[in-house]
């Protein structure tokens, strides 16, 4: 405080300062003896009250079941209704949500949960560990058919040893069980018997959650109301009303004429139109997926690192994220969400220097021809790129692409390639004569899971990008695989992350920004516009 008034009363010469120095000590004096006091800045006291409208893609609401429900704008209020075990925050770390701590033994073969007493159905009836039980038991049946049930594959037992204690066997290490245990929990004593698909629970759902379901309207509404009773206390907002859309236009048009309060995934000229309204406050956030130029590391161009690391140095990310998205993009550094726990925060893009990457080529042993053409023993730079045809905006990353080539000495050869064919031909059908691929990543919270479903079942993780062999990341993945604690799972992905930037199987482009609005009047949304989109915060949000 006293620093904040001596930058105050900064003299502008020496003589000024000397009139002013007898006032500041007294200040000071005051300050210290606790004469003078300054109150501190209200706490912002939140409102209750008020309705958020949503909307979703995927026409009317689907069935409310959080075992089963998986689309439309229903999906959307599963976490609004329901609890889980646990639940991912915005840094994609699990923290506590029903289970209020939990502990996993030294083999990593045993998680045992600790729930929270007093938690309680809409109906009153105490949400225990049997509740979890029934849940995960249901998840994982074959005749339920659960969107999810491949998840738990590693799971060898689901156990309630107590009211409030639930134990979990599996089969060897599984890193990945808890960012998979945030499916939500359904009440057994409504469930239990029941043919999941046709019972009257999917149109009247009764959870734990900080909203409560309250009617199926004839229009197709769906209304929540707050939940007085809510463990955390009860939501700021009175009630929550649904409804879904068919088109992103009709949805669009909803969101403009007031229909409903927050809207996702705008196209850019929506968005700024938003922008412009000072009704809405927008919001641009990376989406869970990075576009990259994958290389064929059998190919005799690409096996040379130098060269990778050229043509990462050679490609304008920053002019492209300009030119194909109007700038709502984030240069990207390898497979990880930025801002997620695993992502090596020390690791930086590589940058546009044409420059660099002329000494780089010229150290691997190419230099220009008479054509302005790279050569090498006497074999010009030319290679096939294939373009993933399911891509958007494909076409133009990939002038872009070979533009920027093209004025290194390099010359390409542009092949549209569909995703399913790539699935089906396999690996060595497309990498015959192919030098890379420009494609899209799917970026998973976890990146164990990257070891399961890395391009679809065609190769098994990142660490395979078209033949990539590096045995330090083969046995940093093992690692990650069978740890279980954050902090030394963190350690080891991060070496990975700095391990792939460093070898370049692939350049990383950029991550394309998801880009949404919302109604101005509410408060501390923050949270929801991010590459995770935790919807439970909405538990938080308030009206001015």
């Amino acid at each position: 405080m006293l620093a904040h008034y001596l930058h105050i009363l900064k003299p502008k010469g020496p003589k000024v300062f000397l009139v002013c120095l007898p006032c500041v000590i007294i200040l000071g004096l005051l300050l210290l003896t606790g004469i003078l006091r300054f109150k501190p800045a209200p706490e912002i006291r939140r409102p209750y009250g008020g309705t958020l409208r949503l909307g979703g893609l995927g026409g009317t609401p689907s069935i409310i079941n959080p075992i089963l429900t998986d689309r439309t704008v229903s999906k959307a209020l599963i976490p609004l209704i329901f609890n889980s075990l646990i639940r991912l925050n915005k840094e994609l770390l699990p923290e506590p949500d029903l289970a209020e701590s939990w502990d996993i033994s030294a083999d990593g073969l045993t998680y045992t949960f600790h729930l929270r007493k007093g938690v309680r159905f809409h109906d009153g009836i105490e949400c225990t560990a049997e509740d979890v039980r029934f849940t995960y038991e249901l998840i994982t049946d074959l005749e339920t058919n659960s969107p999810w049930r491949d998840y738990f594959t590693a799971v060898e037992k689901w156990e309630a040893t107590d009211r409030y204690t639930l134990r979990i066997r599996v089969r060897k290490p599984f890193a990945l069980l808890l960012s998979r245990l945030t499916e939500h929990i359904a009440p057994r004593h409504l469930l239990a018997g029941k043919d999941l698909r046709t019972t009257s629970f999917n149109r009247h759902p009764m959870g734990t959650g900080p909203f409560r379901f309250k009617e199926w309207t004839g229009d197709n509404q769906v209304i929540l109301e707050a939940n007085l009773d809510y463990y955390e206390g009860r939501p700021y907002l009175d009630r929550v009303i649904a409804r879904g859309y068919e088109t992103t236009v009709q949805y669009w048009a909803a969101f403009m004429r007031g229909e409903i309060d927050v809207i996702f995934f705008l196209s850019r000229e929506d968005f700024e139109t938003a922008q412009r309204d000072p009704a809405f406050r927008t919001y641009a956030f990376p989406s869970p997926f990075t576009h990259g130029l994958e290389y064929n590391l059998d190919h005799p161009f690409f096996q040379d690192q130098r060269v990778r690391q050229a043509l990462a140095y050679g490609i304008n990310i920053p002019a492209m994220i300009n030119k194909v998205e109007g700038g709502y993009g984030m240069p990207s550094t390898g497979p990880f969400l930025p801002g997620s726990w695993p992502c090596n925060p020390v690791i930086k893009p590589s940058g546009y220097d044409p420059a660099l990457s002329l000494k780089l080529l010229r150290e691997a042993g190419w230099s220009l021809n008479k054509n302005n053409i790279l050569e090498k023993d006497g074999q010009e730079f030319r290679f096939t790129m294939l373009v993933n045809s399911e891509l958007r905006n494909g076409q133009m990353m990939a002038m872009l692409i070979y533009q920027d080539l093209y004025r290194l000495g390099m010359r390409i050869d542009i092949k549209p390639f569909g995703y399913k064919r790539r699935e089906e031909e396999g690996y060595q059908s497309l990498a015959r004569g192919a030098g890379a691929y420009l494609t899209s990543f799917c970026i998973r919270p976890d990146p164990a899971e990257l070891v399961h479903d890395w391009h679809s079942g065609f190769t098994q993780r990142q660490s395979k990008l078209y033949g990539y062999r590096n045995p330090e990341v083969e046995g940093l993945f093992a690692q990650g695989e069978r740890l279980t604690r954050i902090t030394d799972r963190q350690k080891v992905y991060q070496r990975i992350h700095e391990l792939i930037h460093h070898d370049q199987p692939a350049t990383f482009l950029y991550f394309p920004y998801h880009l949404g609005a919302i109604d101005r009047r509410f408060q501390d949304t923050d949270s929801v516009f991010s590459p995770s989109m935790p919807f439970d915060t909405v538990k938080g949000w308030y009206i001015r």
